[in-house]
């Protein structure tokens, strides 16, 4: 799948640097516009799943990593509330182990972490076999 195609660059970026270039975010765009384009465009309910993203912004999360949320929400055509709840929760656990491990090693509190990794695992738990 195309959302998965970033998964390499985009984590090495992030967890580089905490930023998440848009190079690589508007190419995935691009390419998702050619497919909904060929096949249709999605039902307007995906909207409502991409609102609770400004919640996110607003505790702290980066612009990239909510573009890159937004993009795996369109990609899987996320239009129900438990699978939305479901990526939020795989989301959520696994950045919180994220933030333990890296407590465990290097024994102070991160400021901040690289969340495209925890982003991927989510979506793939959820939409891996798709």
């Amino acid at each position: 799948m195309l959302f998965f195609s970033l998964l390499i660059p985009v984590t090495i970026a992030d967890l580089s640097s905490r930023k998440i270039p848009n190079i690589y975010l508007a190419f995935s765009t691009y390419g998702l516009a050619a497919y909904y384009i060929l096949t249709g465009l999605p039902s307007p309910a995906i909207i409502l799943t991409i609102i609770p993203l400004s919640l996110l912004f607003v505790f702290g999360c980066g612009m990239g990593d909510l573009k890159l949320l937004a993009l795996g929400f369109l990609s899987f055509k996320v239009v129900n509330v438990s699978s939305l709840l479901s990526v939020f929760q795989w989301l959520f656990l696994i950045a919180g182990a994220q933030i333990c491990l890296i407590f465990l090693v290097k024994r102070t509190m991160p400021r901040s972490i690289a969340l495209a990794p925890a982003i991927f695992i989510a979506f793939a738990a959820i939409f891996g076999n798709e």
